[in-house]
């Protein structure tokens, strides 16, 4: 025998082989044989001849391992001393894992005390359970706490998925729970089958706490017998019934298997409502081949039952086949029909039982006489484990207990005597079906599965709840502890049915369905159709995914421009829980179609929709009986619950345009009386539009006012004045005057501020007479822009400006430059006046190169057009005598050279002068001294000297002759006396 090496504790080995060597690391290994043997940790041998094995000689030199349970190799190893060529795996159990077992909540401090141990378990102390328990983690698994259950113990202590029984790795501290189902561990008592089971005395052959007590006629599979009562049960004898065999020996709930304890005279019985002794299993052989003599043979030399299934393996069963045939029947090859499945193939109406196509499941004997066969018709094979439980929804527990795939889920008071034989077609396998009378199927991964309700069961009575319009009214008057509750404007769907009972666990619960989209068809709540009980308890809901009723189109009120928004509004009574309210003049979206209807949690909330231009308006969902405070709560959507929704629901109406050239009430009326909308546009003649008016509405509470757009300034780019576009309410037009219309001065005028349009550039005419810098002074205009007119050589000023005047018709106004002004490099034509200052003749300051002075002398004037071209005289002074208002501009505009010539110089001052004399205010004569007192440095100062002071000579003498004076603005006459000398 090789050397033997073995870590952790374990006596058994070296009880039986005294020079085998604890070690505490492989590395303390020194062995005098050519290969040795390593026996892990926790690991006892089961079959201690393993150790005389020799591998042959070329095997030596590999390391050999065998297994320790079906699935895992490791435990015991044999290993050369030197080398290591391999692994060789021998496919033989030769030993088992085996913990420590403390009866403790967690391990404390095992690990110190015990370094080579990886595991133990911990157990509560009230399980009872084998001294040895044989499971252990698969090789590679992660390090886990394992929680098990005992399977009957302890379950009102333990009822979630944690267990009382775990194991526990070394690092617990940071390992993660798995949660197991039961662990093979029950102490197992002994089993007498008897044909009295209420002869207690029986049992007494045993010495074991417990005996069971078996009626011989049952069929079970006694591998199932491991329940075990719990401490507080533990002085009852327990009664237990098959579900599925003798059921007319033992027609009431009393069944024939008991567990007796040792003491069991004078104790009391316990009868429990679910048995987990599970009936005998036959082997089962799913064939494609005729089901005939020779197939049964067939099968019947495979298997290892004295009874076995025959099944066309095109059924898909999830279930077990359960069928104990009585003793009387034994004889007979058992044939069943199950409705439902693969009916194409095996036809309702066949029964001959001759016929291949009267069935595809046959329980038959290993001694089967092909002659003898009984077609079953109403009892099914396949089962599933059942369950009586005031509980219905506890699935975890009975998920765990269950042994079968699905498992049927019966409320303890609707037991019944029959055997419940309807079968889920295969889609179902995976749902939980709901019946009547809170009867359930389950399936065991039921985590995350949907429900179906099938409605009734045989054998279980069928309630039908009330229906009535309210909670209240139902609360009063249902003869049931549930009552139906139907919204007054919602249609029930065709295809609901008011079957619905609801689990156990629900009661007092309201029960809601989905409410569907009368548009889309889809739901988008949980309303409409309420199932209700008449001691509601607290809580959330309970949501039944399945559409019970479409809501009604929601109501819809156009609001009248015309009438009193607020009233047309708060007066509406809606016959639906929500209505649609479309503003005055609104047109809807093409794509819009009314499909939102908000859920419960929405509805007491103002829905509002964009229009093309992403403003949030026009187009609203309001909740039944909503009271309107105000038309500007509208306008600006000061609702205190709000919900805006990103869809367009209506598109901004294009208005007719009237272009204004004179602003004139008639015009404007002529043509609001022409037109059938709601609102017109009007653009006045002296501004460009900045962009194509693409449309506005006016908000609901600006329904009757005039909006006006802001205009700006073409040469700075700014914001000059509101006025230019116009929106008018095409009813309200006669109300205004021409005045209102000209000034902008209307009413209750609504600013938008945003500039939609520009005044057009006043023209500037350069006026010249034969001056010699005339083609100079146009050529320097020319740069500064592109609207320059020249009105040259006219005789006559008036006759000049007039000229001028007709050439600007279409401004409103027009600059006038003369030829002998050198502009200031910063003036720049950019002045335009409000619209009060549009009949104001404005003339700016202007540098006089002879006396040094700045006024308005030669400067630059603005005059309005139709004053110009209407005026029938001038007066002595044009710019002072076209208008009754004047202003001065300060800003010095240009130079006026006017001393080019003796002449030139003369007659500026000349007329300048008479002009100041006939004023004769302060400033008049202080400017007439500087004429008089020119700078002797100054071009042709001497001339301009001489003219000043003959003017002043002139207009003196001829004060009160008006036609005299007029004359400084004849050029001729002049000319006559600047040459008299």
């Amino acid at each position: 025998m090789f050397d033997v090496f073995y870590m952790g504790e374990n006596p058994e080995l070296s009880a039986s082989i005294p020079f085998a060597k604890q070690i505490t690391d492989t590395s303390d290994i020194v062995s005098q044989t050519k290969m040795y043997w390593l026996i892990e940790p926790n690991v006892a041998l089961t079959d201690a001849d393993v150790l005389n094995y020799r591998p042959a000689d070329h095997d030596s030199k590999y390391e050999h391992i065998w297994k320790w349970n079906t699935k895992n190799y490791g435990g015991v190893r044999l290993l050369p001393r030197t080398g290591n060529a391999g692994i060789k795996e021998v496919n033989k159990i030769v030993c088992k894992k085996s913990f420590d077992i403390l009866y403790t909540s967690v391990p404390n401090d095992y690990f110190n005390i015990h370094p080579y141990a990886d595991y133990v378990w911990c157990v509560d102390p009230d399980y009872n359970l084998n001294t040895e328990i044989n499971w252990a983690p698969d090789n590679f698994e992660p390090y886990y706490i394992h929680s098990f259950h005992l399977r009957g113990q302890l379950e009102h202590r333990y009822p979630e998925s944690e267990g009382g029984i775990k194991l526990f790795p070394r690092d617990w501290k940071q390992a993660d729970t798995k949660y197991h189902g039961f662990l093979d561990a029950n102490i197992i008592y002994p089993i007498l089958y008897v044909e009295n089971p209420e002869d207690h005395a029986q049992r007494d052959i045993y010495t074991d706490d417990y005996v069971w007590l078996i009626d011989a006629e049952y069929q079970i599979e006694e591998s199932t017998v491991d329940w075990i009562p719990n401490p507080f049960e533990e002085n009852y004898i327990h009664v237990f019934k098959m579900p599925y065999q003798l059921q007319e020996k033992y027609p009431m709930a009393m069944g024939g298997i008991r567990l007796v304890p040792r003491q069991w005279r004078n104790l009391d019985i316990k009868i429990h409502d679910n048995c987990y002794i599970q009936d005998k299993k036959f082997d089962v052989f799913y064939t494609n081949k005729k089901f005939c003599s020779d197939t049964f043979d067939f099968y019947a030399k495979r298997s290892d039952t004295d009874w076995f299934w025959v099944v066309d393996r095109d059924f898909e069963f999830n279930g077990e086949f359960l069928f104990i045939p009585r003793e009387h029947e034994n004889d007979y090859i058992h044939v069943f029909k199950i409705p439902g499945f693969l009916e194409y193939r095996y036809l309702k109406s066949v029964t001959d039982l001759h016929d291949d196509r009267v069935s595809g499941v046959y329980l038959v004997n290993k001694n089967f006489d092909i002659t003898k066969q009984k077609l079953r018709l109403l009892e099914s094979p396949i089962k599933y484990d059942l369950f009586y439980t005031s509980d219905t929804s506890n699935y975890e527990m009975y998920a765990r207990k269950s042994r079968t795939e699905m498992f049927w889920l019966v409320h303890d008071k609707n037991h019944t005597h029959e055997d419940i034989t309807w079968l889920p077609q295969p889609e179902h396998h995976e749902l939980i079906n709901l019946f009547n009378c809170d009867i359930k199927l389950v399936p065991k991964d039921y985590l995350g599965a949907d429900t179906k309700h099938h409605g009734d069961l045989r054998g279980f009575e069928v309630i039908e709840y009330q229906k009535f319009n309210s909670v209240d009214q139902g609360m009063s008057e249902s003869k049931h502890p549930w009552f139906w509750v139907v919204d007054a404007d919602v249609d029930i769907s065709e295809d609901f049915k008011f079957d619905y009972i609801p689990d156990e666990w629900d009661t007092g619960k309201t029960h809601v369905w989905q409410l569907a989209n009368p548009k889309t068809g889809l739901n988008y709540d949980y309303s409409g159709v309420r199932l209700c009980h008449v001691k509601p308890k607290g809580g959330r809901d309970k949501y039944v995914k399945k559409i019970a009723s479409y809501q009604k189109e929601f109501q819809t009120v156009r609001l009248d421009a015309s009438g009193n928004i607020l009233e047309q509004l708060n007066n509406f009574e809606s016959q639906t829980k929500m209505f649609w309210v479309i503003d005055p003049w609104v047109e809807l979206h093409s794509e819009f179609d009314f499909s939102i209807y908000p859920t419960q949690w929405d509805q007491d909330c103002v829905h509002v929709f964009k229009d093309d231009k992403g403003a949030y308006r026009n187009v609203r969902l309001v909740p039944q009986g909503y009271e309107f405070k105000s038309l500007k709560q509208l306008a600006d959507n000061s609702y205190p619950k709000l919900k805006e929704h990103n869809i367009i629901a209506s598109v901004t109406p294009q208005w007719p345009v009237l272009t204004m050239n004179t602003p004139d009430k008639s015009i404007l009326s002529n043509f609001a009386h022409g037109l059938n909308t709601p609102w017109f546009y009007t653009i006045d003649s002296d501004v460009d539009v900045l962009d194509e008016i693409s449309g506005y509405e006016p908000s609901i509470n600006d329904h009757g006012r005039v909006h006006t757009w802001q205009r700006i300034n073409p040469h700075n780019k700014k914001i000059h004045s509101y006025g230019g576009v116009r929106l008018w309410p095409t009813h309200c037009v006669d109300e205004f005057t021409s005045d209102q219309i000209k000034l902008n001065k209307i009413p209750r005028l609504r600013y938008v501020k945003e500039p939609l349009s520009a005044y057009k550039p006043y023209p500037i005419v350069l006026l010249s007479y034969h001056e010699e810098r005339a083609q100079t002074a146009f050529d320097a205009l020319s740069l500064r822009s592109d609207n320059v007119i020249w009105v040259r050589d006219i005789k006559g000023i008036f006759e000049a400006h007039q000229a001028a005047a007709k050439l600007c018709q279409n401004s409103t106004m027009f600059w006038v430059v003369d030829a002998d002004a050198e502009l200031a490099e910063d003036f720049d034509f950019s002045y335009i006046p409000d619209v009060y200052d549009q009949e104001t003749v404005h003339v700016w300051a202007s540098l006089n190169p002879v006396t040094g002075s700045k006024y308005g002398y030669g400067g630059v004037k603005l005059f309005n057009t139709q004053q110009v071209s209407e005026a029938t005289s001038w007066g002595l002074d044009f710019t002072t005598g076209l208008s009754k208002r004047f202003k001065f501009m300060p800003e010095v505009s240009c130079t006026t050279l006017f001393n080019t010539t003796a002449y030139d110089t003369w007659r500026s001052a000349f007329r300048e002068v008479v002009k100041l004399t006939v004023n004769s205010d302060a400033d008049s004569q202080y400017r007439i001294q500087e004429w008089l007192d020119p700078n002797p440095n100054a071009k042709f100062a001497d001339d301009a000297k001489r003219g000043a002071q003959e003017a002043r000579e002139f207009a003196n003498w001829n004060m009160d002759a008006i036609s005299e004076l007029d004359k400084i603005n004849d050029y001729d006459w002049l000319q006559k006396k600047f040459n008299q000398g």
